[in-house]
């Protein structure tokens, strides 16, 4: 039920680019990319990493976290909001395409702690709902005439209404989300947690960093065909994330004690990933279709680029299964060192092609970056547990007077011993270090 809005919308947000782009709509859809990229780097840099915070933290963290996103990040957003437009109209983007796909930006940006809210409380039905009718509608104006722009700003504001409904009428209802806001609880939240900050910037640049240095280099109409096989492979990825948030709230719960259920959050990831290679295929099968046929889009190579997103997809959810289930285990810090290490591989991968990038370029450098994410993955597992064989040895080997160094530990070297563990396997610790084992 959790991926069934994201696919859903992820096919609806399809169907909109592909009526866009029949049009000949490249200069809305471009704008759209641009402003979008652009407002969520200044996002990231201002509330980074709350989204997670308010998944996974108390009610004294959430309630800051609604007050930073409602007094500061929204009129920080508006701000740059008009500077990005004045810079980018001087390019030859159309201004009114900018400026009102910045109300689309900033009313998702509220909209993502609703979701969250409806995550922890494990309402994915409800939620489903209120995101598939919202691009309905936002369908149903583009139909009618609207642009792109304009179609997805009103459905966006639908959107958020209609979730905030959903959230404030509910067993465990919060205060609406003007309600009960403090600048100095704001203002507590920005650094409220470093390491999420961190990964949510490095996520951010890995998705958006592409558009914007292509952006700087490439004319309007080439943005527009890779901001509209971008979002093909965002609709995909927006399914698997989708997915992957259920294990991540039943963990939440659990370590909450908000829940005693049995439910093995493992079983879905493993069908994500499933999910992941299943659409990689389909992905390189169908994309001169979708780029061609469905899109129009004027550059034959597009399919080309479409392919190695896909070919990014399983890659791409297995760093994400790995990233969530260190944050829903607090392990903040592995998470963000991972997500910094993709975005690193990207931005050099990027600036190296400078001032030749193309998209075939930028999205080769998405391909290897995720490549490089899962290498780090594999070597860090590994790396574990060649630790722990090593430790294990070390445990069971023979002393002088026979029989293992654990046996002929006296109890008071054993007190001593358990004195000197380190704080990573008491407390805390100790979920942090089964959850390394687990993984």
């Amino acid at each position: 039920m959790a991926s069934i809005a994201p696919l859903v919308s992820g096919v609806l947000n399809a169907a909109m680019l592909a009526l866009s782009a029949r049009r000949g709509e490249t200069d809305e859809i471009a704008a759209y990319t641009v402003m979008t990229a652009a407002l969520i780097v200044v996002s990231m840099l201002i509330a980074g990493g709350t989204s997670l915070l308010y998944t996974a933290g108390n009610e004294q963290e959430r309630s800051a976290v609604r007050s930073l996103r409602v007094l500061i990040a929204v009129p920080v957003l508006l701000v740059f909001a008009g500077g990005a437009t004045g810079f980018y109209s001087a390019q030859g983007y159309l201004s009114t395409a900018l400026a009102v796909a910045a109300i689309w930006m900033i009313s998702n940006n509220l909209s993502e702690l609703q979701f969250a809210d409806l995550t922890r409380q494990l309402r994915f039905v409800a939620m489903s709902l209120a995101i598939i009718l919202s691009r309905l509608a936002a369908l149903v104006i583009l139909l009618a005439g609207a642009p792109l722009t304009v179609a997805l700003a009103l459905g966006s504001v639908l959107q958020l209404a209609a979730c905030e409904i959903l959230v404030c009428r509910s067993p465990d209802a919060r205060p609406p989300l003007w309600q009960n806001l403090s600048w100095r609880a704001g203002v507590s939240a920005l650094g409220s947690n470093r390491q999420l900050l961190g990964y949510s910037a490095a996520e951010a640049a890995s998705a958006r960093s592409g558009s914007l240095v292509l952006s700087l280099v490439a004319t309007p109409q080439v943005v527009g065909c890779y901001g509209a096989v971008i979002a093909v492979y965002q609709a995909f990825t927006s399914v698997l994330y989708g997915g992957l948030r259920v294990p991540m709230a039943v963990r939440v719960r659990r370590r909450h004690q908000l829940a005693t259920d049995n439910a093995s959050p493992r079983e879905s990831e493993i069908l994500i990933m499933i999910l992941a290679v299943v659409a990689a295929c389909a992905g390189v099968v169908l994309a001169p279709w979708i780029a061609n046929d469905l899109l129009r889009l004027p550059i034959a190579a597009a399919a080309l680029w479409l392919q190695l997103l896909a070919l990014a997809l399983p890659l791409l959810t297995l760093r994400w299964a790995v990233c969530l289930f260190l944050i829903s285990d607090t392990n903040y810090r592995a998470a963000a060192r991972l997500a910094v290490v993709t975005a690193g591989v990207l931005g050099i991968g990027l600036v190296a092609q400078l001032p030749g990038l193309s998209p075939g370029g930028a999205t080769a450098a998405m391909l290897g970056a995720e490549a490089t994410g899962v290498l780090v993955i594999g070597i860090a597992v590994a790396a574990n547990r060649w630790f722990r064989s090593r430790r294990r040895v070390d445990t069971d080997r023979p002393t002088r007077g026979g029989g293992s160094a654990s046996r002929r530990r006296t109890p008071r070297a054993q007190t001593e011993a358990e004195a000197d563990v380190p704080a990573a396997e008491t407390g805390s610790g100790i979920r942090r270090a089964s959850a390394t084992s687990e993984l």
